[in-house]
């Protein structure tokens, strides 16, 4: 059995500055240390979601967020470029004032091509998919519990959702994912079982964060 943490990473810099964030590599914020604190210590804390590997995306904002984590468990996270955000190609780090200026992609990916030079929907889903397929052959196990923790990106994330639950790639069904956003997904006895998603509780309740 597998089970998979997903969380996304911290409050940014870009979005306390109203940017297109994507693969522009911008660090936390204090708040975003905070969040990743807290969500490092609610997972340290419930031994049920201890993770045996941290993957995380190489972008400052992940990054800081998975050592967070790793240093609370006990575990040095691995890098792996496939967990990257969405490739936004010219809207990164642009303000989001100057989206009227990339009209095809200031909502998320084109299916079929890359406009501005953005990585296109498919070429997204195709980057997921491998990730996942190549996640189920490492960590897989029929005879035993293994247990991995993700940190990535809200786009990211939402199509990995996606590649775990074999939807279309034309679905309408989405995935919230808020800062430090945490989901448990489950592969085994023939099942896919999301237990949560979007899990805050570890910053509170809504009107203390």
């Amino acid at each position: 059995m597998l089970e998979v943490t997903v969380v996304r990473h911290g409050q940014s810099v870009a979005d306390v500055e109203d940017r297109f964030e994507g693969r522009a590599d911008f660090d936390l914020t204090p708040l975003g240390v905070s969040q990743a604190e807290k969500v490092a210590e609610w997972i340290k804390a419930n031994e049920d979601y201890h993770p045996q590997v941290i993957l995380s995306s190489p972008l400052k904002r992940a990054e800081r967020t998975a050592r967070i984590i790793g240093a609370a468990v006990g575990i040095e996270p691995l890098f792996d470029c496939a967990l990257l955000e969405w490739d936004n190609g010219e809207l990164a780090g642009k303000p989001k004032s100057e989206g009227v200026k990339y009209p095809l992609t200031v909502c998320g990916p084109v299916p079929h091509w890359g406009p501005y030079g953005t990585e296109s929907g498919i070429d997204l889903r195709a980057r997921a998919q491998k990730f996942w397929t190549r996640l189920l052959l490492d960590y897989n196990a029929e005879d035993a519990k293994r247990r991995v923790c993700l940190v990535s990106h809200g786009r990211f994330i939402g199509t990995l959702f996606r590649s775990f639950l074999d939807l279309p790639m034309n679905t309408d069904i989405g995935l919230r994912t808020s800062d430090t956003g945490v989901h448990l997904w489950r592969v085994g006895r023939g099942k896919r079982t999301i237990v949560f998603s979007n899990s805050q509780a570890h910053l509170g309740p809504p009107a203390a964060r």
